[in-house]
């Protein structure tokens, strides 16, 4: 009895001091220093792939995070946000106005990029929501379409399609935004147009 009790010490204190070393790298989210700030974000983001939920009490200071000025701190962050959508989509679209501004920045395709893999995966989370966000990913689509982050923005919208619980009605608009790109020639692009196609029929087939 007594070493089991001394195991349920141990094992509190472990996760007392996990959690105070979150709590230290979220506090280092807003400090003067870019590198602290890039560093901690990066830690988050790895912590957040393999217990995303532990993130939930801080969505304040991440979505404050996105406003930082240098792209790798928000990018980093979004990837945290991002896994935080599998497991708690509620708390994790509180971030999506921060994240929208994120989607549209000037200058890193890196954050563009990642920040239309957090609403895809934000879609994919209920048909419910996917009718709301299908819109903005929509529009992500058409305003980068060519550009470098396009066929990665594509696979973000087979791996929606592929694990998340998508309305049928926006499956079929997904479709008719992909037939044109799906039937222009054996490129790369047009592969992946094809794959999302495909996958939107099968989805009503099995409606």
């Amino acid at each position: 009895m007594a070493n089991e009790k001394d195991r349920s010490v141990t094992a509190s204190d472990d996760e007392a001091a996990q959690e105070a070393a979150l709590a230290g790298l979220v506090q280092a989210l807003s400090s003067r220093s870019r590198k602290d700030r890039q560093n901690s974000a990066h830690v988050i983001a790895q912590i957040a792939e393999g217990s995303a939920d532990r993130l939930v009490p801080h969505i304040d200071a991440l979505v404050d995070a996105l406003s930082c000025p240098e792209a790798q701190t928000r990018w980093e962050t979004m990837t945290a946000l991002t896994s935080l959508a599998t497991v708690r989509p509620d708390v994790a679209e509180k971030a999506a106005e921060a994240a929208e501004e994120c989607l549209y920045d000037e200058e890193s395709g890196m954050l563009r990029f990642v920040s239309f893999r957090f609403f895809a995966k934000l879609a994919g989370a209920d048909r419910a929501r996917s009718r709301a966000v299908w819109p903005l990913l929509d529009e992500a689509l058409q305003c980068y379409h060519g550009d470098q982050e396009f066929p990665g923005m594509l696979d973000c919208i087979v791996d929606m399609l592929q694990t998340g619980d998508v309305d049928q009605t926006v499956r079929e608009k997904i479709a008719d935004r992909m037939r044109f790109d799906a039937g222009n020639g054996k490129n790369p692009l047009a592969s992946r147009s094809r794959k999302i196609v495909d996958l939107c029929e099968a989805g009503a087939d099995g409606e």
